[in-house]
């Protein structure tokens, strides 16, 4: 920890990774560290920054989004410094405490002197009716809001501000929805299921002059439509399932049959901002639901990690039924492709089929121009397209 060779800094501002180098006669020697967490990652960045030299600044600026206004506190941490110098071993816990309440000091002390500003009290009050107000670290594009633990920590993560702002704004959820020219359109909820694809990656419809398909498994994160192997799947368990008889176990043709169709996952209901079993709930059962949301969390990254590749959906230009059936005039001899059809190749999920149902298939028309089709297991969901196109 030489302190005129040695430097530290954040190799990765997203995972939080650090990075220490010096030079070496055969040229540097690079240590890349990953701490158990990103708030222990930020305290260890500032911890080796003061080793080497980097001196505290005396003020921190924070800059409010929404009133395009930058807000400079002299001494942010004055009073966890003094308790530092007071400490003694009869009470260690007063610096643990100042420095878990570093963070609402600087809220405070931010909306204090905001206040003092007459034309900023119309925003005060809109945050007041309407948001909750708090602090978040940003870089570039991306927001990494100040709780939990980066909460406690927020002492230790003064060194961030080579690298990011430190922010006031309000605690607002992504937006749902978005303006077009022909109006406004909510975000519709993420939906996953299995599906047979109809054309390859290419966008190719035919293998040896006959339909090609390939069954998957299909599931929307964010603007991504990701796809994997139905052997790699993690459906979502359905809410209810048939009740066992004594000690025997449902037949797998029973739970078939039990199991509806199409049903949704809501691991946090919500009625009048607050969620139902939070609110009106003895503990037994939220922590009975905690457990179900955080599989589902679980659930949902495994799937993420499963991916075998995915359509970027901002780069759909139309969703619409299936505008031609691509077979000739005369069609070959042959049943329509199904999701239990035995299919005599030697990979269960690929195959070729003489048919397809136009009234279980849609196309995703991409702006590159390739056309994609993908069949339902049923005509139903098919209806809920407009009678020509969905424009998007």
């Amino acid at each position: 920890m030489n302190l005129r060779s040695t430097h530290v800094n954040l190799y990765s501002s997203l995972d939080k990774t650090l990075v220490i180098w010096l030079p070496h006669k055969h040229g540097q020697i690079i240590y890349v560290m990953r701490p158990r967490s990103a708030a222990i990652s930020v305290e260890w960045y500032t911890f080796l920054s003061q080793a080497l030299g980097w001196k505290r600044p005396s003020s921190m600026v924070v800059h409010v989004p929404d009133l395009q206004a930058s807000i400079q506190i002299v001494n942010p941490f004055e009073q966890i410094d003094q308790a530092k110098k007071e400490l003694d071993s009869s009470n260690p816990h007063a610096v643990i405490h100042e420095e878990r309440t570093a963070a609402s000091h600087l809220m405070r002390t931010s909306l204090r002197m905001i206040r003092q500003t007459p034309e900023w009290q119309e925003i005060i009050l809109q945050w007041k009716e309407r948001d909750r107000v708090g602090l978040a670290w940003k870089r570039y594009d991306r927001i990494e809001w100040i709780h939990g633990s980066n909460e406690e920590k927020m002492y230790g993560s003064v060194a961030m501000q080579k690298t990011h702002e430190l922010e006031l704004r309000p605690k607002l959820h992504y937006p749902t929805t978005v303006d077009l020219e022909s109006g406004s359109m909510t975000e519709p909820p993420p939906v996953e299921g299995f599906l047979i694809r109809l054309t390859s990656g290419s966008g190719k419809d035919q293998r040896l002059g006959r339909l090609f398909f390939k069954r998957m498994y299909f599931y929307v994160h964010d603007n991504l439509l990701c796809f994997c192997k139905p052997a790699t799947a993690l459906p979502p368990p359905p809410s209810k399932l048939p009740p066992k008889r004594g000690s025997k176990v449902p037949s797998p043709d029973e739970i078939i049959e039990k199991i509806p169709l199409i049903y949704s996952i809501t691991p946090f209901p919500i009625t009048d901002g607050n969620i139902d079993w939070v609110r009106n709930a003895n503990e037994t059962y939220q922590n009975e639901k905690n457990d179900e949301a955080y599989e589902e969390a679980h659930r949902s990254v495994q799937s993420l990690l499963n991916t075998e590749g995915f359509i970027d959906l901002t780069k759909v230009k139309q969703v619409r039924r299936l505008a031609n059936n691509n077979m000739s005039e005369d069609p070959l001899e042959g049943d329509d492709v199904d999701f239990h059809q035995e299919v005599s190749n030697t990979n269960d999920e690929d195959g070729v089929v003489d048919t397809l149902d136009d009234q279980r298939t849609f196309e995703l028309v991409l702006n590159n121009g390739m056309t994609l089709k993908l069949q339902v297991c049923v005509s139903t969901p098919i209806e809920l397209f407009d009678t020509n196109k969905t424009e998007l």
